[in-house]
């Protein structure tokens, strides 16, 4: 291996053993460290190749992750993957696996739940607004936030809550 070929290697070893990553983040963290395209292209190659570098196994982890600590709905998830540089059908493939349509309502749920504590039990059409726009800026689905609206928060008006 050339002496920049060697430093990208231990270079992307690092960012790795932090945590997982997308091929294009390692090749994207390459090039902005000044390593050349060609370098940036062999070590991915080798790191997928070894299995030390899997976008589906990224996406799932990160799937993973994002329902377990900080709850999001399938929107947002899927955007920031789009960012990370992971393919469209990974995505998608990941996300139907993963976050089942009633996963993410019982997600929606506990955050309305969790924000209504904090409301001091006072719901009114103004606390109400704000919890579907929190969950809403979450990355929930009208169909989803629609479905909170009118069996949590009792709002009829709600129900067809548009994206």
């Amino acid at each position: 291996m050339k002496n920049e070929e060697e430093g990208a290697f231990k270079f992307a070893a690092k960012l790795i053993s932090v945590r997982k990553r997308s091929v294009f983040e390692i090749r994207d963290r390459l090039k902005q460290k000044g390593y050349s395209e060609l370098a940036a292209e062999k070590i991915t190659k080798k790191l997928e190749n070894s299995g030390y570098l899997d976008d589906r196994d990224f996406a799932a982890s990160y799937i993973g992750d994002r329902i377990a600590f900080h709850p999001a709905g399938k929107i947002k998830i899927e955007n920031e993957l789009r960012q990370k540089g992971v393919a469209p059908k990974i995505i998608k493939t990941e996300l139907n696996r993963l976050l089942s349509r009633e996963k993410e309502l019982e997600l929606a749920e506990k955050i309305t739940d969790k924000k209504l504590k904090t409301a001091s039990d006072r719901l009114d059409e103004e606390t109400a607004g704000k919890i579907l726009r929190a969950l809403k800026t979450r990355g929930f689905s009208g169909e989803v936030i629609s479905q909170i609206a009118e069996n949590k928060l009792k709002l009829e008006e709600f129900s067809t809550y548009e994206e």
